[in-house]
């Protein structure tokens, strides 16, 4: 059961735009309507620079980390308790 709840929440998760997020915060500008219109890192880097094309990498890494992490916890693996297939 609790697996089910996993899968919405990891959606959530990794739905939060990061480099769209980032950008408005720092720079008050939609980087949608630049270089690429991709919200993603590569066009985060391209426009701003590779230390922000850095930092939005790291994010989006770490909020794929944090739901592995949480599964992880709550025994949802491959070959735990939590097996999902």
């Amino acid at each position: 059961m609790l697996y089910l709840l996993a899968f919405p929440i990891a959606y959530l998760v990794g739905a939060v735009p990061t480099g769209y997020w980032l950008c408005k915060a720092l720079f008050g500008a939609d980087i949608t309507q630049q270089g690429s219109g991709n919200i993603g890192a590569s066009n985060v880097g391209r426009t701003y620079g590779k230390r922000y094309f850095v930092l939005i990498f790291l994010l989006d890494a770490f909020k794929a980390y944090v739901v592995l992490a949480g599964a992880y916890f709550f025994g949802i693996t491959q070959t735990g308790t939590g097996t999902l297939l």
